[in-house]
């Protein structure tokens, strides 16, 4: 016997509380059948759409669970509580035994279903998307289980759900909060996955999100967790796959192109599972099924354009193309995911309060400006941001999908930025992007930026901005949970301890400072780290002019201001100090040329080649100058 309506469309309505609004207005929910589980499971499921996983909770706990199930919660072991509490479960899911087609069991099993949402979503909320909300600690606290005083919220909770987890041969790293509600979650959806398969087919898709999930705050890679999440991935699939499948469970209750996104999506998180266990190859097919699915093709190429803001000639930037399809006969179209950023105010406002390109903090852009005409660097022939194509949700989720992968199979080099970030740098484009998308575009970027000197002081800044930005109460709830598992978003202590370990740098050389304030080397270090050149200076006050570091990184920043003169002059005293230095010489003889000094130039040249006879670059300089 089919699944009555009520169930199917309970379903339909948690999962999109997790993947991007249909672009048509859904149909109003119906009346919940007849049965005093009707409203009960209706209210449970509407707080869960509003981000109210409380009170989603505090609805439904009551009902799943007698107080006799939190007898031992006083006096008894943990282990026995969560035993009780399974038999409980599934006790009240069996019920009066009328069947998948009674109403009791689809009030029942929507209820259930709605709780375990619940409990995920809170513990992703707290430890992902923020901001932290306030949840009672596990065993909840409602008002009808107080009564009897069996309420503990005390660390042997946590020390339990921890000792759950530790089970699949790996320990939770880090702080994290509301650590039993993740076992809980998995404790009432293995509880439905218990009754025919066929009853609730979403339960194996949510149970695919609730292992991986462990599997993102344990400190190693668990075999078991590997093999329980393969098989809950292919059920997944199994049901959510096919366009075809798809719309034959949901039917009229889904809205128009609705149901390639879900298959977009689940083929996305198949994905985003194999690239957790290295898996690329299996990574890389069902990244290309989730971009066939949703209607976009990926690809690099090169083209002229300007990187920095003092940059005078362009040079070739790796840009990402997107072909997209369009609905009807529309062809695809392809364009260049890369240029000038749009404002995009209330999006840009609400996701996230970087600096942007132009911010006094860094000279690098955070895109370039690419030249239509590569032999015209003039403002006139920058590629303006109409020719930008407009992604929707789920592509965006697919190009970061595509960037993880690309990193995952890079060599481990500094060659290796270089090739992520024409993905960051499409979805920087981007007018508009939901809170977790533009939130692991930012992490991205940060690993990127924080390894190059000349940008780590913006990295720094953005990492502060974004912890800051969970820390918020807008965007809302309901809104961060978009696209949550589509984004392989690191949890927050995670990030705490990446921000840390950024900020560390500065403060160690800063302590150091603090003992030895005339250490040229330091203050050159805190130069490189900061992207300051008052630092610089005070290398060379501290050292007498004598620190050949600190002009040479004078130099380097004369020249990106275009100020070749100054340049050129640094760049001789530094090498009157150390002469055997032949990128130095090879930067002097860039900066004389650039100063009309060509004498001096084929010198500098010169004195490279003499250092380093293997440096064709100087050798080529040599003779255009001298033609």
């Amino acid at each position: 016997t089919a699944t009555p309506a009520f169930l199917r469309a309970t379903e339909l309505r948690l999962l999109r509380c997790t993947l991007p609004s249909p672009i048509s207005q859904p149909a109003p929910p119906s009346p919940p059948p007849a049965h005093p589980l009707g409203p009960v499971a209706a209210s449970a499921l509407a707080a869960v759409e509003a981000g109210d996983y409380a009170a989603a909770i505090a609805s439904a706990v009551p009902h799943i669970f007698h107080s006799s199930a939190f007898a031992e919660v006083a006096h008894g072991s943990p282990a026995q509580v969560y035993a009780d509490l399974t038999a409980a479960a599934e006790a009240f899911l069996r019920g009066d035994g009328g069947g998948a087609a009674g109403e009791g069991f689809q009030c029942r099993c929507a209820l259930v279903l709605s709780a375990a949402v619940a409990a995920l979503l809170a513990f992703t909320q707290q430890n992902v998307t923020g901001p932290s909300g306030k949840c009672s600690p596990f065993p909840f606290q409602t008002s009808p289980l107080d009564e009897g005083g069996h309420s503990d919220p005390g660390s042997k909770w946590v020390d339990w759900a921890s000792d759950q987890l530790a089970s699949f041969g790996s320990h939770v790293h880090g702080k994290f909060a509301l650590l039993p509600f993740i076992v809980f979650a998995e404790l009432l959806f293995t509880s439905i996955k218990g009754l025919d398969s066929s009853d609730c087919c979403s339960v194996s898709w949510w149970l695919c999100r609730t292992s991986l999930s462990q599997q993102n705050i344990l400190d190693e890679l668990s075999s078991s967790l590997f093999d329980q999440v393969q098989v809950y991935k292919k059920q997944m699939l199994t049901h959510f796959g096919e366009l075809e499948k798809v719309s034959s469970y949901w039917g009229s209750l889904l809205c128009d192109g609705e149901g390639r996104s879900f298959v977009s999506a689940a083929f996305l998180e198949a994905g985003i599972v194999e690239y957790k266990y290295g898996r690329v190859d299996a990574s890389r097919l069902h990244l290309d099924s989730a971009q066939e699915a949703c209607g976009i093709h990926l690809s690099l190429t090169g083209i002229l354009g300007f990187r920095t803001i003092h940059q005078v000639d362009a040079k070739s930037q790796m840009v990402l193309v997107a072909k997209t399809s369009k609905p009807a006969a529309d062809d695809g179209q392809s364009t260049e995911l890369a240029g000038p950023q749009s404002d995009g105010v209330a999006s840009r406002k609400a996701m996230s309060s970087v600096p942007n390109e132009s911010d006094e903090f860094c000279d690098i852009l955070r895109k370039p400006r690419l030249a239509e005409n590569g032999n015209d660097s003039s403002s006139d022939s920058m590629t303006s941001a109409n020719t930008q194509i407009s992604l929707s949700a789920i592509q965006q989720a697919a190009v970061l999908a595509q960037c993880l992968h690309v990193s995952r199979r890079s060599r481990s080099d500094e060659m290796s930025g270089w090739e992520t970030a024409p993905y960051i740098e499409s979805i920087d484009s981007q007018d508009k992007s939901y809170f977790v998308v533009r939130s692991l575009c930012d992490v991205l970027r940060i690993r990127w930026e924080s390894t190059r000197s000349r940008t780590k002081q913006r990295a720094l800044l953005m990492m502060e901005n974004l912890v800051e930005d969970i820390a918020k109460e807008f965007p809302v709830v309901s809104q961060r949970a978009k696209l949550v598992f589509g984004v392989h978003m690191p949890p927050i202590p995670a990030l705490r301890k990446e921000y840390g370990e950024l900020l560390d740098a500065v403060s160690l050389i800063n302590t150091r400072l603090s003992v030895t304030p005339n250490d040229p080397r330091l203050w050159c270090s805190l130069g490189d780290a900061t992207n300051n050149d008052d630092h610089y200076k005070k290398a060379l006050e501290v050292s007498n002019n004598k620190s050949a570091r600190a002009l040479r990184s004078l130099a380097r920043s004369a020249y990106n201001k275009n100020d070749f003169h100054t340049s050129k002059i640094l760049w001789g005293s530094a090498l009157a100090l150390n002469s055997l230095y032949p990128d130095g010489w090879f930067a002097y003889g860039t900066a004389a040329w650039k100063d009309k000094d060509l004498e001096k130039a084929v010198d500098a040249f010169s004195r490279a080649v003499q250092i380093d006879p293997e440096n064709g670059e100087a050798w080529n300089n040599i003779a255009c100058l001298h033609m």
